[in-house]
Formats: C-alpha cells, structure tokens, sequence
C-alpha cells in the first residue's frame, strides 16, 4: 500500500528484460482451481474477478520456485486478488487477477548491478467489498517500511 492510498505491485529482476502486456480477460468469474497434488492453496472467496492482466517479461526466469507461489491481497483496499508467476516457455508471464476494472500504469526501473525492478502501480479507491475493512493493524504501514529496498531474490514477486 502507498501512503496515498494507492498500491505497487513489483517483481524485482536481476537484469533488465523487456516487458510487454498481454491480453488480460475480462469479466472472468472467480473459478477455483484445483491446486497440484500435494500443494496447498489459499483461497480467493468472496473476492470475484472481474478482470485479469498479464506482463511477459521476455527472456526472465525465476531462480528460487518458491517466488512462483500467489500473492494474495484479499484483505487489502487493492484491486488486485492475486498475482504470479509463471513461467511461459522462454519468458514469465506476471498474471494479475482484478476485483475492479481499471487501468495501472507500469514502468521499469533501474535498480543496483544492472538490475531492474517492474513497478505496476494502481490508483487509490474503494476496492474492498462492503462490510470488509482493511488491516488495520499497522501491517500494510510495516510493510511499506522497507519500500525502497525490498528483500526479494532476483525475479521474484512482491506488492507494497
């Protein structure tokens, strides 16, 4: 979360690639998935999707599996649900599930040893469903604490 009220999704790269967006679906109910065996899941109920997105990040791969596990926002006043990755083929499609129909603006960003960290921000509003409330506890606040130097391995997935 963003202290104007907006978020950031970012996936943090250990060297610059080329980003392109993809076709996202639109008015997508929330369908569950059947996880693999012997995976587990987190569920995304009561949250619909309305919308998806999706980044190729050409030539990316990720280095550690366990940053191929979903992000789940949930319980955040985003209107992102959930985002991962996965990889696809020769690159690593970003796949961003939606509860609100809107447009975020990316940007790819320099970062240390000619690394670069994807920023997908997503304006403030009223995202989360009626009678639902946001943290509340300082989570979101702590979280943000160390925006400027996330603690992800190379290509991995994360949200502020």
């Amino acid at each position: 979360m963003l202290a104007d009220g907006g978020s950031r999704l970012f996936v943090q790269l250990s060297r610059a690639v080329d980003v392109a967006q993809g076709a996202g679906e639109k008015a997508r109910s929330a369908v569950a998935r059947s996880p693999k065996k012997g995976k587990k899941t987190h569920s995304t109920a009561g949250a619909p999707v309305v919308s998806s997105l999706k980044f190729v990040l050409k030539g990316a791969e990720v280095v550690n599996p366990n940053n191929e596990r979903a992000l789940i926002t949930i319980h955040f006043n985003t209107p992102v649900v959930r985002a991962r990755l996965a990889p696809a083929g020769h690159d690593l499609d970003l796949l961003i599930e939606l509860r609100a129909d809107v447009t975020p603006q990316m940007k790819i960003v320099p970062a240390k040893d000619n690394g670069a960290m994807l920023q997908i921000d997503f304006a403030p509003g009223a995202y989360l469903p009626e009678g639902a409330s946001d943290t509340g506890d300082g989570a979101a606040d702590a979280a943000g604490a160390g925006a400027s130097a996330p603690r992800a391995l190379p290509t991995s997935a994360g949200s502020k």
